[in-house]
């Protein structure tokens, strides 16, 4: 918060940080599970509206790579659990800001 300049409002310099770094976990998740961000971003607002998990199909047309069937039950529970812990970490409980 050393940004802040004696004419600048705490609420919105907090809330620029606040959707800076809602942003980079987006992108990080993004990178790590190899997931399209505009399909992940969606999947979060389809979260918020409805407060169901995202169904195991749209998880997995939404990665770049394909897992193998195998693979796909372990990898759509990690990326929906990250989900989760992003929607939990910068949106549940945070109020008006």
């Amino acid at each position: 918060m050393p940004q802040i300049k004696s004419s600048g409002s705490v609420e919105s310099v907090f809330s620029d940080y606040w959707n800076d770094e809602k942003t980079k976990a987006i992108r990080e998740i993004c990178e790590a599970e190899r997931i399209d961000p505009e399909a992940f971003r969606s999947m979060i607002e389809t979260y918020h509206f409805s407060g169901k998990r995202p169904l195991q199909g749209a998880v997995v047309d939404a990665l770049t790579e394909k897992p193998k069937i195998l693979e796909r039950k372990s990898v759509v529970e990690r990326i929906v659990g990250k989900l989760l812990k992003r929607v939990a970490t910068f949106d549940d409980g945070i109020g008006a800001i």
